[in-house]
């Protein structure tokens, strides 16, 4: 999983890396989608992972995090 590529731009985006930890389904969310989230972009993680649900399992046992287009180039995450 990295950060997302802007179709238009070309360029990368932050995005939200979520991971289910009862069945191991994987995905993103691009900052720019969390407000039709009802969240601003960039707000703290912290503030909605206990409303995030796995889309495979319905589980909502998942850990997220950030991942910049900076920190995949360097190799951090």
């Amino acid at each position: 999983m990295g950060a997302l590529v802007n179709r238009k731009s070309g360029q990368a985006t932050a995005c939200i890396c979520v991971q289910c930890l009862r069945c191991g389904h994987a995905g993103t969310i691009r900052e720019a989608d969390l407000p039709s989230f009802g969240e601003e972009p960039g707000a703290p993680i912290a503030r909605f992972v206990k409303r995030l649900v796995c889309q495979e399992c319905g589980s909502h046992s998942v850990k997220a995090f950030r991942m910049n287009p900076q920190d995949e180039a360097a190799g951090v995450f």
